[in-house]
């Protein structure tokens, strides 16, 4: 019956020691960090007058909407056509709105991002992030001809993105 036992935990210990690389630096495989997972941070916005004619205060209240691509090559303007079917979460690994407030500035901050199924998630993959922006100032929830797009390419060791660059 001991003979049984010891085999038992020898086999539940090398089980387990086999489940990581020991090495406690969050890595699902140990090798290349592909696996490693971060916390998302809220992504802000800041658009002068100087900017954007749709960063003046007659917007202040306005809807804008945030998405973010696990890449550092998207070009927003291509994938905000893309995702002006009215379904805006669909095309982006993670997407949120805010309401801008105009002081000298239209600024504003998008929290609580939604995965592209809608869920509720606080962390993405740690992996270069482009963010995708766009001032609803119509308020239709799609990115028309006139409306300004915003891009940041936001890298893992960023705490803090504000999406500033807009066209």
């Amino acid at each position: 019956m001991t003979k049984i036992r010891l085999t038992l935990i020898t086999f539940h210990l090398l089980f387990l020691w086999g489940c990581g690389d020991g090495s406690g630096n969050g890595k699902g495989n140990g090798n290349d960090g592909t696996n490693e997972i971060m916390a998302i941070t809220d992504v802000h916005i800041s658009c002068s007058p100087a900017q954007s004619l749709d960063c003046v205060p007659r917007n202040n209240g306005v809807t804008f909407y945030v998405g973010l691509l696990a890449t550092n090559q998207a070009n927003c303007e291509q994938e905000m056509l893309k995702a002006n079917s009215g379904q805006f979460a669909l095309f982006f690994d993670f997407s949120g709105s805010g309401v801008a407030q105009f002081t000298a500035v239209l600024e504003g901050s998008v929290k609580n991002l939604l995965d592209n199924n809608g869920s509720h998630t606080a962390y993405k993959s740690k992996t270069t992030h482009v963010a995708c922006s766009f001032i609803d100032t119509n308020g239709n929830g799609r990115l028309d001809n006139n409306e300004t797009i915003g891009q940041l390419t936001i890298p893992p060791s960023e705490d803090n993105p504000i999406i500033s660059d807009w066209f």
